[in-house]
């Protein structure tokens, strides 16, 4: 495709849109009567995580703060020089707005493709500029005239779209994923609450009402309760800790010991809320004494609890010290231990007893201390080969995306530079069997 090809900066095609400063009493816990706020927390490598998002009242936010499909949102300052600079690209329609330490890239239509330039911020000659340019001590900041001054190759509008569109197969293809993810976790959360938490098929039966289960898994269940020290359970089940059903993992690796090409997971790689670790890094230049975990295993953020680092390892490799790496005593109680140590019950009780003002930390003998019922053992194995099920569907999709990811940061930087042309970056995609 033939394309008339300028050399612009960023701000010759496009605003930067300051995020606003909102008073903590106008911020809303939930959607009702707002919209959603970002902040730089949110915002992820290439998506947002809107597991801690707080809103807005609608009200308060104005027409040119609202936020568009193709909006490119990035974070303008940050206590991390890793975070500064983070940014995301809407590729669906979403209300929401920003914060006061985020931005949004936004272009002028006549000029350039929104979701051309949304990759154009995500090439690594874009990352080059924000960490030669972001400054401060405690807090790195970026200015509006070192984002806007980025300089670069902008093809004709119809070559621009050309590229967003293969760019954004890709990514639309690793969102498809991310909710088919976020879909069987709530199956999986669903399922244990109802059989662990309320103990609705105990209740079905106690009534004289179909369990709704099939009548194989129905059968392993009592039709009572009986009282216990943590209130009612279900007949035939016992009270226990987590120390019944688990055991920390301690294997320390020295620093020297470590590999560099050894996966690497900090607390800054776990997102809030979801089971699902699909973020790591390699483990070159680690300076200090990690941990030693293995794929299946459970991380646990103990760093403030409150923020629900919890998750499913889908590699081996070695994670910051700050994490709690764990595995079942019994493969059979594998489901009932994550669902447990993922659950706001058992959150909420490290929260408040976790030590520290400013930085409040959980450890193992809080974790283990956490009473809960156990089942039978059939019962437990029966949601462990649920959950078993679920494990390896995600693990799939975790390795996919991450193949998806590596096509397109590899196509990325070719396509903008005008290195690779688009039939054959389209040539590139079939060959891959994405279309």
């Amino acid at each position: 495709m033939a394309s008339e090809v300028t050399t612009v900066f960023l701000g010759d095609v496009a605003e930067l849109i300051r995020g606003v400063s909102y008073r903590p009493a106008d911020l809303l816990d939930d959607v009702s009567g707002g919209i959603a706020l970002l902040r730089a927390t949110n915002i992820r490598d290439g998506y947002l995580d809107l597991s801690d998002a707080l809103y807005v009242p609608s009200r308060l936010v104005s027409d040119s703060q609202k936020l568009q499909r193709f909006d490119t949102v990035i974070a303008m300052s940050s206590g991390s020089r890793k975070a500064v600079g983070r940014l995301a690209q809407l590729r669906t329609d979403w209300t929401g707005c920003v914060g006061a330490f985020c931005g949004v890239i936004r272009p002028n239509p006549k000029k350039a493709s929104a979701e051309y330039i949304g990759y154009v911020a995500q090439s690594s000659a874009f990352r080059d500029q924000i960490d030669t340019h972001a400054n401060g001590t405690a807090i790195m900041n970026l200015s509006r005239e070192n984002l806007l001054s980025y300089r670069f190759l902008l093809p004709s509008l119809p070559e621009q779209r050309a590229i967003a569109h293969i760019l954004g197969t890709l990514d639309d293809k690793i969102e498809l994923n991310r909710q088919m993810s976020a879909t069987l976790e709530a199956m999986a959360r669903a399922l244990f609450e109802s059989w662990f938490v309320r103990f609705d098929p105990v209740r079905a039966k106690a009534a004289g009402r179909d369990t709704g289960l099939p009548a194989d898994i129905a059968a392993l269940f009592p039709d009572s309760f009986e009282e216990s020290e943590i209130g009612e359970v279900p007949k035939g089940w016992r009270v226990g800790r987590i120390a019944d059903i688990a055991a920390q993992v301690t294997e320390v690796v020295r620093s020297e010991d470590i590999a560099s090409d050894d996966a690497y997971i900090g607390l800054e790689h776990m997102p809030r809320g979801t089971l699902l670790l699909a973020e790591w890094s390699h483990a070159d230049g680690l300076e200090s004494h990690k941990h030693r975990f293995r794929e299946g295993d459970y991380l646990f953020g103990k760093l403030r609890p409150y923020f629900k680092k919890v998750g499913i390892a889908f590699v081996s490799g070695v994670c910051s010290t700050d994490i709690v790496v764990c595995r079942p005593l019994q493969q059979e109680h594998a489901g009932l231990l994550l669902g447990w140590i993922s659950h706001d019950r058992f959150i909420d009780s490290l929260s408040s007893a976790a030590t520290g003002t400013r930085m409040p930390r959980t450890s193992w003998a809080e974790m283990t201390a956490f009473r809960l019922a156990i089942p039978p053992q059939a019962i437990s194995a029966r949601l462990s080969e649920l959950f078993e099920t679920i494990r390896r569907r995600l693990g799939s999709v975790v390795a996919q995306n991450r193949n998806l990811s590596a096509a397109r940061d590899t196509l990325l930087p070719k396509l903008i530079s005008g290195e690779l042309r688009v039939p054959d970056a389209e040539r590139v995609l079939a060959s891959a069997g994405v279309s």
